[in-house]
């Protein structure tokens, strides 16, 4: 968003693909968009033959919870192994497309239902351990959130930093602050540097929370220590690198990275410690 300039500049970067469309002679042509939003509401204002608007309302008899969300949609019940709200919106949008493509509900939620975890995105890991681990991908303000939302009726413990050292800037204080607002516990760690100071990045994020963070830049200490205070029932976010398999640092090094594989080499630590 940053490079674009604005969130209304970087929107209407891509409506240059929804105008494409609507100057497209190929048929038929459709809009799939979330109404909820401003920006999918005006998307479906293109002028193509169909358009297919989906909601949150659209999920009936809605149950969300940290492993799993299940719903009904036109009298199907759809139950999926992703966690959270916005899996719901996920889901609708896949659902919405494929009707359109012409397969039948049933086909659809047989489909949804087996869907696989995806690596890096709300993926578990699990050693055995006594309380939930996550290791996400959000490193926006907006998937932050969603994340956390996921776990507000749990004991939570979030590990963060803040993507990519030179930009987007103006985000730093806000993930912090929804990191303090959120979370039980937070640990600011080292993230994707590149030439920037780590510290100051993380001193950024600090300056948006009214709590005193657990600072410990070594990112594979921060998930060490974040572990060790886990008890049994609480659950252990850690957020911004996904699968991204290096940390970028200074003068183009880049450092052979897994939050997934070191969780579970510390996990493995910690559990026969125990």
């Amino acid at each position: 968003i940053e490079s674009h300039g604005s969130m209304e500049k970087y929107f209407q970067a891509k409506m240059k693909i929804g105008t494409a469309l609507a100057h497209s002679p190929k048929r038929p042509r459709a809009i799939i968009a979330n109404k909820d939003s401003e920006y999918g509401e005006r998307f479906l204002k293109l002028p193509v033959e169909t358009t297919l608007p989906f909601s949150f309302k659209d999920a009936k008899q809605t149950q969300i919870t940290d492993d799993h969300v299940a719903f009904t949609f036109q009298g199907q019940v759809f139950r999926i192994p992703q966690p959270g709200r916005f899996s719901v919106m996920n889901a609708l949008a896949v659902i919405t497309t494929a009707k359109w493509l012409g397969l039948s509900l049933p086909i659809i939620a047989d489909a949804l239902s087996n869907v696989e975890r995806i690596p890096g995105r709300a993926e578990r890991i699990d050693e055995g351990q006594t309380f939930t681990v996550l290791v996400d991908y959000a490193h926006t303000p907006e998937s932050l959130r969603a994340l956390y939302e996921t776990f507000e009726n749990r004991h939570t413990i979030c590990v963060l930093g803040n993507t990519g050292g030179g930009r987007d800037t103006w985000k730093r204080p806000r993930m912090g602050s929804i990191a303090d607002e959120m979370c039980d516990k937070v640990f600011l760690t080292n993230e994707d540097p590149y030439d920037e100071d780590p510290e100051a990045i993380v001193a950024a994020m600090a300056e948006g929370m009214e709590r005193k963070p657990t600072i410990i830049m070594d990112r594979r200490e921060a998930i060490r220590a974040a572990l060790a205070a886990a008890h049994p029932g609480d659950a252990v976010l850690i957020t911004g690198k996904g699968t991204d398999p290096y940390l970028m640092e200074a003068k183009g090094k880049k450092t052979p990275w897994s939050d997934a594989q070191v969780t579970r080499e510390e996990l493995l630590m910690l559990t026969r410690k125990s």
